[in-house]
């Protein structure tokens, strides 16, 4: 006959279990709010959008790390030694060429971009963004609008946990630069 003390002892060993295996996306979501369950996050220096998204981030207590293009040395010295210690996501905000190199420098680690959205601004500033990702991503791409504006609201946005990750890894985009005619951020989560 199975004890009441078995059975706590069973239980617990199923929550510890689940809990050590849950995947790096899940536990962070717990405590993004502080800063805590994000490795880093990458915002680009040349974009206003970008630098708003790095600065709200950073006011919650998560670690920025400003780039300018060139993600190699960041990523080796800095980032991928974060990412195998913590085992944390990576978010950001940034050009799709660094995305396009930190996607393939994050698949030597097991891990993929599991969400994505492309903001492309045309000439005039208009603002159009494409999800791929789950449905949580495709929702706020909605609420982004098409003014300038969108790099702090989608800082906010990341504190939904139905935005922290997905069964399915995000779809490259075909190639790693934008239009000619516009210029395109991409807001990210790997993990």
């Amino acid at each position: 006959m199975v004890s009441r003390r078995t059975l706590i002892k069973l239980g617990t060993a199923g929550v510890a279990a689940t809990v050590i295996q849950a995947p790096a996306q899940a536990l962070g979501a717990a405590f993004l709010a502080d800063g805590r369950g994000v490795a880093r996050a990458l915002f680009d220096e040349r974009f206003a959008e970008a630098r708003s998204f790095g600065t709200a981030l950073g006011a919650r207590g998560v670690t920025t790390r400003g780039i300018r293009g060139d993600v190699a040395m960041l990523w080796y010295r800095d980032v991928k030694p974060r990412l195998v210690e913590e085992h944390l996501p990576l978010v950001g905000m940034t050009d799709r060429t660094a995305l396009f190199c930190l996607e393939e420098l994050a698949r030597d680690l097991g891990l993929k971009v599991c969400g994505r959205i492309d903001h492309s601004i045309d000439g005039l500033g208009n603002v159009s963004h494409q999800a791929v990702g789950s449905t949580a991503w495709l929702d706020a791409s909605h609420r982004l609008g098409s003014a300038p504006g969108f790099g702090r609201v989608m800082a906010v946005l990341l504190r939904d946990p139905a935005m922290h990750g997905s069964a399915l890894a995000a779809q490259k985009r075909t190639g790693p630069f934008s239009a000619l005619d516009h210029t395109t951020l991409v807001s990210w989560w790997i993990a």
